[in-house]
């Protein structure tokens, strides 16, 4: 089993972001990030996916790490470029089948990134 991840914040500006199994293929490690509203435009969403990136990348040793988002969420997009993230395709997700964008990140391309930072 996988170990989760979980950072939160203060009560108002709660947020979640956890390392767990796809649901589509358990074989593979995804990433989530959920904040509140009040939240949002403060980058914690990104400080949280970073330090969860650090733990899935160097102490878990994973060789790569997939997120999705909802195809409108231009928000999510954003985040997911800032931290080395590539778009790989979309999919249909769940029992209405929401079009979800893809991405991933290798632990190669985590460890450039941070070399160049």
């Amino acid at each position: 089993m996988l170990p989760l991840l979980n950072v939160h914040s203060s009560y108002q500006r709660l947020e979640l972001t956890m390392l767990r199994p796809w649901s589509k293929d358990p074989h593979t490690v995804e990433v989530g990030v959920n904040l509140m509203r009040a939240a949002w435009g403060q980058r914690l969403g990104e400080e949280a996916l970073l330090a969860v990136l650090a733990h899935g990348f160097d102490t878990l040793k994973l060789p790569a790490v997939v997120a999705g988002h909802g195809i409108d969420h231009d928000n999510a997009r954003k985040l997911l470029e800032r931290v080395g993230f590539a778009y790989t395709h979309n999919i249909l997700w769940g029992p209405k089948e929401i079009e979800v964008c893809m991405w991933a990140i290798t632990a190669e391309n985590w460890n450039e990134n941070l070399r160049s930072s």
